[in-house]
């Protein structure tokens, strides 16, 4: 499995003075001040972090729901969703214990609306002429 790096391992630079918001990085934990409403990360290194723990995290359930989706057999004998919801509790409370309650995660809401192509509905399927 890949390792992660902590918060305590990432480098925290200093803050500039930016008018606009004033932030709490979901990663360090340290406060930045941003002129993007949605900004969520201090810096590079803090978005990279991010983004790799939930790659580490993401290729793992990627196999076991493609399992669970395409060879239902194998995955109702071998328990998977309980599986898979073991390591999503286990992953919460490393999170709980390293980022003091800070969300590793984005709200379903916010993937449903940068990946509107997956989540929309077909009304009506047309024939191939």
């Amino acid at each position: 499995m890949t390792r992660v790096r902590g918060p305590s391992e990432i480098a925290v630079r200093p803050t500039s003075v930016v008018s606009g918001y004033t932030r709490t990085c979901q990663v360090c934990g340290g406060p930045y001040a941003s002129s993007v409403e949605a900004a969520k990360f201090c810096g590079r290194a803090c978005r990279s972090a991010f983004d790799n723990r939930i790659k580490a995290r993401g290729v793992i359930l990627y196999h076991l729901f493609m399992t669970l989706r395409y060879d239902r057999k194998l995955a109702k004998k071998i328990g998977l969703w309980s599986l898979i919801c073991r390591a999503v509790a286990h992953w919460h409370a490393e999170d709980e214990a390293e980022r003091n309650g800070r969300a590793s995660y984005s709200p379903p809401e916010v993937v449903i609306q940068k990946t509107p192509h997956l989540f929309s509905a077909v009304v009506v399927k047309r024939r191939a002429k």
